[in-house]
């Protein structure tokens, strides 16, 4: 999972202290990152570069920890409606099934499922749920 924050917004206040707060709890580092962006102007193109910090969970607890918080205080954003496929992306890694031929084909349906998701901005739930906050409940026994 990947927490990311401007490094400065528009009042040029710094997220420095709080990222790095967020790094220091799930035991990762805090990352710079900068990219380009490009703006579409009338008849041409402007680029900026956006400096960001970014944090990146790669354990099962620092994941679970993530995932709970989002759980018990959701977003409104593409975590929001990907948190589904994070309980079940979490399942496969606590289980150690990402390892077999079905869980790495199963670890590759879910990443489809949050590209598609990302990009498309609508939300797939997995399972037979008919409500988002009853398939979390249902599903995130651990």
């Amino acid at each position: 999972m990947r927490l990311s924050q401007k490094q400065v917004d528009k009042k040029s206040n710094s997220y420095f202290h709080i990222m790095s707060e967020i790094s220091s709890f799930l035991s990762v580092p805090l990352r710079k990152r900068e990219r380009s962006r490009r703006l579409v102007l009338k008849n041409s193109y402007k680029y900026s570069i956006e400096k960001s910090y970014e944090v990146r969970s790669g354990s099962y607890i620092a994941n679970y920890i993530i995932i709970s918080y989002l759980l018990k205080h959701p977003l409104f954003g593409y975590k929001f409606s990907a948190i589904s496929v994070y309980v079940e992306l979490l399942k496969l890694t606590k289980n150690k099934e990402y390892k077999l031929d079905f869980g790495l084909d199963k670890l590759n349906q879910l990443k489809d499922i949050l590209q598609y998701q990302y990009s498309s901005n609508k939300v797939i739930l997995i399972g037979n749920s008919l409500s988002h906050p009853i398939h979390i409940i249902k599903n995130f026994p651990f």
